[in-house]
């Protein structure tokens, strides 16, 4: 099996960095990949909010959560991830958003050892492993970066974003040096594509073009309704299809996501 394990970061909140890899799990798993999607975010829980409903049906004992792997010294594989469709399958921050714990566990060198045993362990079952990390800087990304295949950087086309982004780099950078790292700029307007898109060199990672607003994701968004190929509007879906590609260039990945081409291609022609 190929598997990949992608990190998505931001140097600042608000980038769309949660939409963006829901929209991307949702969309892999719906070509008949078996996609792992994990939420790092001890500070605002973004992907859980869509699953509460969900999770609310299982015990809490029994669910495996991001919370759970870093704070255990010891790896249980009897935990349970919570399954979202046939190829989609959750891991939460906490198992319930309450006040579970006061602050995010200590990343101890034994969970550094551990967490790529757990990772491993994952590989073996998924064809993809997204990570929806914290905003910023946090301990968490020096657990996860050093064993992804590939990180992405979510930005905005403002240079706020840029400087937060050079900020972040200067905290992680050491992690992520013989890895993959890629940047997209998020949420752009169609005048700041034709700027954007066209980026190249002189940043901190290599630009993968941009990724235009879309008012259809954005009200899934605020509905908490999880992305998915029935809601994404077409230029979004064209330029997440491109992504996929740019980051997952692999020759069978390309042939599985074959029926999102062709659905872009059907809405077109209508």
């Amino acid at each position: 099996m190929i598997s990949y394990s992608i990190a998505f970061i931001s140097g600042k909140g608000g980038s769309g960095k949660t939409t963006l890899s829901l929209s991307m799990a949702s969309l892999l798993a719906e070509c008949g990949f078996k996609v792992l999607l994990i939420d790092c975010d001890f500070n605002t829980n973004g992907a859980t909010y869509f699953f509460e409903k969900e999770l609310a049906n299982h015990e809490e004992q029994k669910l495996l959560s991001f919370y759970k792997i870093c704070s255990s010294d010891q790896w249980n594989s009897l935990h349970m991830m919570k399954a979202l469709s046939v190829s989609f399958d959750f891991i939460p921050s906490v198992t319930q958003i309450k006040s579970e714990f006061s602050m995010p566990p200590e990343m101890t060198v034994v969970k550094h050892l551990l967490f790529k045993d757990v990772l491993d362990s994952f590989k073996m079952q998924y064809d993809f492993i997204l990570f929806d990390c914290q905003a910023g800087y946090s301990e968490a990304l020096e657990l996860i970066l050093p064993c992804v295949d590939l990180s992405l950087t979510v930005m905005e086309a403002d240079a706020v974003s840029s400087s937060a982004a050079r900020a972040l780099f200067w905290r992680i950078g050491r992690f992520i040096q013989d890895k993959k790292s890629f940047q997209i700029f998020n949420k752009a307007t169609a005048e700041e594509r034709e700027v954007y898109s066209k980026v190249s060199g002189g940043t901190l990672f290599t630009n993968l073009g941009c990724i235009s607003f879309d008012w259809q994701v954005r009200k899934a968004f605020s509905m908490l309704n999880a992305p998915s190929i029935n809601n994404l509007g077409l230029v979004y879906s064209k330029q997440l299809y491109q992504l996929c590609n740019d980051l997952f260039g692999d020759s069978n990945a390309l042939r599985k996501l074959k029926p999102f081409q062709t659905k872009i291609e059907l809405l077109e022609t209508i």
